[in-house]
């Protein structure tokens, strides 16, 4: 038994077909886009992360702020900018409310993913801080000395 051509129309405006043009002219206020944009954003931020905040450390510290900052990047920088964009601005762009009610799940999706990583990786911190805190006080103190 093959399934009904109209086995879906139920979800769609009045039966009418997904109007892909229209979406494509709307992709960049996609929170999947902007999400998937600023997380490829990440490695050149956390690489230029020691430049910019002028860590004077050599290269095994270096490095070790960088995959830290990248760290810290991917937990907060694109749900946060990719929600930020979309609830301030990119919301009233679309004029259709099926590429809205798209837009709100894949936010729905990426502030529950982000959250549940943040969560998981605090609490690994969390329960390894004994060693961890003062590896990153003596990084801290070897990238920027004579900060308090």
């Amino acid at each position: 038994m093959s399934p009904s051509p109209k086995a879906f129309s139920a979800a769609a405006e009045g039966g009418e077909p997904f109007d892909w043009p229209a979406f494509a002219r709307t992709l960049q206020w996609q929170p999947a886009s902007q999400w998937l944009i600023l997380n490829a954003l990440a490695y050149p931020f956390s690489n230029a992360f020691p430049a910019l905040t002028r860590a004077s450390c050599p290269e095994p510290a270096r490095t070790m702020v960088a995959k830290t900052a990248l760290v810290v990047y991917t937990m907060f920088v694109p749900a946060a900018a990719a929600a930020a964009a979309y609830l301030l601005v990119g919301r009233k762009k679309f004029a259709r409310r099926r590429h809205r009610l798209l837009a709100d799940a894949t936010l729905a999706m990426i502030v529950a993913l982000s959250a549940a990583d943040t969560i998981s990786i605090v609490a690994q911190a969390r329960a390894r801080w004994p060693i961890l805190g003062p590896a990153l006080s003596s990084l801290r103190g070897a990238c920027w000395p004579g900060r308090p």
